[in-house]
């Protein structure tokens, strides 16, 4: 293993990133699974497009202080939490892939559409660098509060206005 793998995998032993070896990491079902106890931050505004509820981000490691990139094995998961069950939320992920993934689009990165179990152990609906043929999402392109929201049909279109912080949208992380 390598002094970098080693490291890696200490950190996911210590429930940050997890093991990472090689030129692209590959996420699964499985790496989401804990996201429940991942760094956990509240957005301040919840999405009526959504079904209301709070709006949360998980990541699974902070990046290091000072770093102007998340390292490859970031993982993130965005929920807007309808009530206690969380087969009710509306859950996405993304996860830093690395290796010239989505070259064209937030690079290195790859989407998912999620769905958990009352339990909460997410399972992945589709992954990929673009949702699949009339799976887009909403976004709100602008600077000004009340910008028009429109159905972009992909996550790089909306991520593409953060590519100053990694592609990730959310400053407080």
């Amino acid at each position: 293993m390598s002094r970098w793998g080693a490291a890696f995998a200490l950190a996911g032993c210590a429930g940050g990133l997890p093991p990472c070896e090689g030129p692209e990491f590959v996420a699964f079902a499985s790496d989401f699974a804990d996201f429940e106890r991942w760094h956990r931050t509240e957005l301040d505004d919840a999405d009526p497009r959504l079904g209301g509820g709070p709006r949360v981000v998980y990541v699974n490691a902070l990046p290091p202080r000072g770093a102007t990139a998340f390292p490859q094995c970031t993982m993130f998961v965005k929920t807007t939490e309808r009530g206690d069950d969380p087969s009710k939320w509306f859950m996405v992920g993304m996860a830093k892939r690395g290796g010239g993934y989505n070259a064209d689009g937030a690079t290195g990165w790859e989407w998912f559409d999620l769905d958990a179990n009352a339990d909460g152990v997410p399972a992945i609906d589709w992954r990929g660098p673009t949702p699949p043929e009339g799976r887009g999402y909403d976004c709100a392109l602008g600077e000004d509060e009340g910008t028009e929201v429109e159905n972009v049909g992909d996550c790089n279109t909306c991520h593409a206005a953060a590519a100053d912080n990694d592609f990730v949208l959310s400053t407080q992380l």
